[in-house]
Order: structure tokens, then C-alpha cells, then sequence
């Protein structure tokens, strides 16, 4: 085996052990920094909330609540939505004050989201003043 084939395995390897090892236990470590970092609130004016649902690779739907805030920027609630109820969630959304609970990687990544034009991932939600 010449050496372009040895170092050719050994990149292979490398990647191998970066997929199946390194970025699996990213994801966990990640799970558990939220687990072990207290939440971030935010009171915020929500001024829209509609219903998604996109695609996935394998034709799975992916259901979620898009949020616009006027002073927050922009957000979407994944958590407790389903097939089945993310429209409703949605209109029940109206506008007016609410507090986001953020996650702490939800905050510590908000600038790379935001940089790559995806939307910061909301927790929970709920009214704090009526209107």
C-alpha cells in the first residue's frame, strides 16, 4: 500500500470517528448544558405567530410556530407542537407581551442563528398582559 493510500485510510478514519463519535457526544453535551444551566426569560412583544410545516429528507413533517417579535427578532416554537395542533397554537397566539423562556445554548448560539438567517428556538411562551 503506497503512502497516498495509507494517509487516504487514515483520513478516512479521522472523518469516520468525527461522525460517529465527536458529534454525537457534541449533541449530548449540549443536552446537558441545558439541563444544567438555568433558562433565559424574555418579555417580548409579539406582533405575528403562523403556523410551519416543512419537509424533512425523508418526508417526515417537521411542525412548528414561526413567532415575530417587534423587539426581540424572530423565533419558533417546536416544543409540545405536533401535526394535530400547531395551527391551533398559532392563532391562539395573538399579539401583545409575552415571556420566552430561551434554552442556554438557545442564547449562547443566538448570534449564529441569526447570522445564518435561522430563527432562535423558544422553549415555552406565555401571555403576561392581556389586551
Amino acid at each position: 500500500m503506497s503512502l497516498k493510500d495509507r494517509l487516504g485510510c487514515w483520513l478516512f478514519i479521522l472523518v469516520m470517528l468525527g461522525v460517529w463519535v465527536v458529534l454525537p457526544a457534541a449533541v449530548f453535551g449540549m443536552q446537558e448544558y441545558n439541563n444544567t444551566q438555568p433558562r433565559t426569560y424574555r418579555n417580548c412583544t409579539v406582533t405575528q405567530a403562523e403556523p410551519d410545516r416543512s419537509g424533512t429528507k425523508r418526508g417526515k413533517s417537521n411542525h412548528k410556530v414561526l413567532i415575530d417579535t417587534s423587539d426581540c427578532g424572530d423565533y419558533e416554537l417546536r416544543h409540545g407542537i405536533t401535526g394535530s395542533n400547531y395551527r391551533d397554537i398559532a392563532q391562539g397566539l395573538t399579539p401583545g407581551e409575552y415571556r420566552l423562556e430561551l434554552a442556554a445554548t438557545a442564547v449562547a448560539f443566538e448570534e449564529v442563528h441569526k447570522f445564518f438567517g435561522n430563527r432562535v428556538i423558544v422553549e415555552s411562551l406565555e401571555k403576561t398582559t392581556s389586551q
